[in-house]
């Protein structure tokens, strides 16, 4: 089975996502004509034989781009499996335009946390609703929109990471 590098090669994560798109193999969305081979017996035809559409090739591909994609952040479509590990903290940056699509906002746009989101009955009080995501401040829906209160809750968001991690 052939290893394709969907992660690494942008070109054909878009042709495989090209091709899905059309329906058809990706040895077929490249050119490939499907072969049907005939086999005659005194010039009387006796049996006729077609490829399959879907090549060893093409099944490995498409299965690469599915993982590849199962493994992308819905909100902000960093891959999961690297950017949550603690080891890869700095090589990730939070950028606000993309990373509210990753938790449950209200109705004016803000950040839900605690028992308001849909993370579960585990959820701490600052927690968004995706597990060991965190909001304090201004973002954060219900808060007070005063320095000293997101200083607060700040400092109190710390514990609860602390009780997160364990």
């Amino acid at each position: 089975m052939p290893d394709f590098d969907v992660a690494g090669d942008p070109a054909l994560r878009a042709t495989l996502r090209a091709a899905r798109a059309w329906g058809v193999p990706l040895s077929v969305f490249l050119g490939r004509k499907q072969v049907t081979t005939h086999e005659y017996l005194n010039g009387q035809p006796v049996r006729s034989t077609t490829e399959p559409l879907w090549l060893e090739t093409d099944r490995s591909a498409a299965m690469a781009l599915e993982l590849y994609e199962a493994d992308l952040c819905t909100g902000c479509g960093q891959p999961m499996s690297e950017s949550t590990l603690l080891e890869n903290e700095e090589q990730y940056q939070i950028s606000y335009e993309y990373c509210h699509g990753c938790v449950e906002l209200d109705e004016k746009g803000f950040v839900l946390t605690g028992k308001d989101a849909a993370g579960g009955p585990t959820t701490l009080p600052l927690e968004t609703s995706r597990p060991r995501v965190f909001a304090v401040g201004d973002v954060r829906g219900g808060s007070t929109k005063r320095v000293a209160a997101a200083v607060g809750e700040g400092a109190a968001v710390v514990a609860q990471i602390h009780a997160s991690l364990s």
